[in-house]
């Protein structure tokens, strides 16, 4: 797997471990939030060619949501009023929490992994990975970009997310990689397949 990919793995698994007893919520699952984290990674790794941003892309998948853990824990009750609210809506869960709570777990979990020194495209990816057009001036597909493509499709293809926001064509028109998404839904397919096919074979 490689020096990196392992630390990142332990990282992910630490930070989830962290929060597992405190999460027995109704409506939420840290299994759950987990499969789709590493789902996201593996998608999101494979969505840039440059290997040195593809390490800090799957690390920084593999937490952009650490945000809801902390929702979870720290703010339960509000939290799952917000977990009703959305349960059999459309509504993504980052516009519910904003208007809930006043933050969501985007910005919550940004500023979480920057108290930690994670490096920044880290914490841009956490904070902005719904809406990446909100970061100007980007001209190139980089590690947020390729977070928000991966955390949409796996939703879509892994089908272990609470919800999914979708993804924002205009923003990859304007870093002009619209055209590669076909591909990039393949490789998700791919990726989810593959856990699928694991989880067949410890059934």
């Amino acid at each position: 797997l490689g020096i990196n990919t392992v630390r990142d793995l332990v990282l992910s698994f630490e930070t989830f471990r962290q929060y597992e007893c405190d999460t027995k919520r109704p409506g939420f699952s840290i299994e759950r939030e987990q499969d789709h984290s590493l789902l996201t990674a593996r998608i999101a790794r494979r969505l840039l060619n440059d290997k040195r941003a593809a390490d800090q892309t799957f690390l920084s998948a593999l937490v952009h949501d650490v945000g809801r853990l902390v929702l979870a824990t720290r703010l339960p009750e509000q939290y799952e009023k917000t977990l009703k609210c959305r349960a059999g809506g459309e509504r993504p869960s980052h516009l519910v929490e904003e208007e809930a709570l006043g933050v969501s777990h985007a910005e919550i979990g940004a500023y979480l992994l920057g108290l930690w020194g994670m490096p920044y495209p880290v914490v841009e990816a956490a904070a902005h990975h719904h809406r990446p057009a909100r970061v100007g001036g980007q001209t190139a597909f980089g590690v947020l970009g390729a977070v928000h493509v991966a955390d949409a499709l796996a939703a879509e293809h892994g089908g272990c997310a609470l919800e999914t926001t979708g993804i924002d064509e205009r923003y990859l028109q304007s870093v002009g990689v619209a055209e590669k998404l076909p591909a990039w839904r393949e490789i998700a397919a791919q990726e989810a397949a593959g856990d699928r096919e694991a989880a067949g074979s410890h059934s």
